[in-house]
């Protein structure tokens, strides 16, 4: 399944509902083109048997040309409503990882790289992946910056509190 999932994920959301409409109006021809066909059948029929004979054959071609679209129809939307669904739920468990605080987890490639919107999610998750580690960095390099300027404040405080005690005993 993983690999519908990558193959779908080549197409935009867009172009796959594209191929959906483009198949019903596909299938709104045939059926129609076939029916048109069945009409003209009918009509040169000279017996009532022969036209009941040729409009039984027509509905039972329609019956066909129905199910082998419906079959059709069925395949690519559970591939398309699939691949939405496996794909979000991989996000959203990316998602929690790195808000449980596992900066380590990765965004699978495959993701990434789709050209869909699920692959524009990936490649943000991503961005704010790295954006993570580099405010954490940052973060990291100011602690130790002000860690030294607290070591720095309490020398001098130090040094400031032996030249008072210096001039109390003075005194």
């Amino acid at each position: 399944m993983q690999k519908i999932c990558i193959l779908m994920g080549k197409f935009k959301i867009r172009t796959k509902m594209i191929v959906l409409l483009l198949l019903t109006v596909a299938y709104a021809i045939v059926v129609t083109l076939v029916a048109r066909n069945g009409f003209q059948e009918m009509a040169k029929c000279s017996t009532q048997d022969a036209a009941q004979a040729v409009s039984s054959q027509q509905i039972g071609m329609l019956i066909t040309i129905s199910a082998i679209f419906l079959v059709i129809f069925i395949v690519i939307g559970a591939m398309v409503t699939y691949d939405l669904v496996y794909s979000l739920g991989r996000a959203a468990a990316y998602g929690k990882r790195v808000a449980d605080g596992d900066l380590t987890a990765k965004v699978a490639e495959s993701f990434v790289t789709r050209k869909d919107s699920v692959g524009d999610l990936a490649k943000s998750f991503e961005d704010i992946h790295t954006n993570l580690q580099g405010l954490i960095g940052t973060i990291g390099t100011q602690a130790g910056e002000l860690e030294q300027i607290v070591a720095q404040t309490n020398e001098n405080a130090n040094v400031i509190a032996e030249e008072v005690m210096n001039v109390s005993a003075s005194t």
